[in-house]
């Protein structure tokens, strides 16, 4: 299974009182970058990725 590469970054939330953890891009092994869209950058949205020992770390 490829492993691919998930930027995250912290933002202010769509409140502009908190912040939120964002993916903002992902990278293939062979180096291609994919930018996520503004509107799909909350991890929230992202509940399989969320589910993953590695993001729970």
């Amino acid at each position: 299974m490829e492993k691919l590469r998930f930027e995250f970054v912290m933002k202010a939330a769509a409140d502009k009182k908190s912040n939120a953890l964002m993916v903002t891009s992902i990278t293939t092994p062979d180096g291609e970058i994919f930018d996520i869209p503004a509107e799909l950058q909350e991890v929230s949205l992202h509940t399989e990725l969320m589910k993953t020992d590695i993001y729970k770390k």
